[in-house]
């Protein structure tokens, strides 16, 4: 079973992690969403990063996320799929039906990921180094050893 927690804002994911409060916890797994719980977080972005950890969450699905913010994430063994936007319910289908590479789900001038395309790079300096990166959207973890 996989929880991943959705940064969201009026019923879309939310513009910048950074500064969201608002998170919908799913449980998923095999196509079907398990359970919801959508939670507002009285601490910063921080503290809440270290409160999903413990909560057992396995990846964090967001808009923007700062460099800083996205480190202390994997640092913290949150996966990272950020750069992304879209209506809420939209982006729940494509997790867990595993289609979240589908480029109208990419943040704008984020689009032609890792093909040789146009489209410029989102997630800031450093892509590659110590992380994974799939092409598509921007998925982040720890480098498997």
């Amino acid at each position: 079973m996989m929880k991943t927690a959705l940064s969201i804002y009026n019923g879309r994911l939310a513009p910048v992690f950074d500064v969201s409060r608002h998170l919908l916890l799913l449980e998923w797994q095999e196509g079907r969403v398990v359970s919801r719980t959508e939670i507002r977080a009285e601490e910063p972005a921080l503290p809440m990063l270290a409160e999903l950890k413990r909560m057992g969450i396995d990846q964090l699905i967001c808009g923007a996320i700062s460099g800083p913010m996205q480190h202390a994430a994997l640092a913290m063994g949150l996966e990272v799929i950020g750069f992304l936007t879209g209506d809420l319910e939209q982006v729940i289908e494509a997790l867990i039906h595993g289609r979240l590479q589908q480029i109208d789900l990419s943040m704008p001038g984020c689009r032609g990921m890792g093909g040789g395309g146009m489209g410029r790079r989102c997630g800031g300096r450093g892509l590659g180094r110590g992380r994974r990166f799939q092409s598509g959207y921007n998925r982040y973890k720890e480098k498997d050893k």
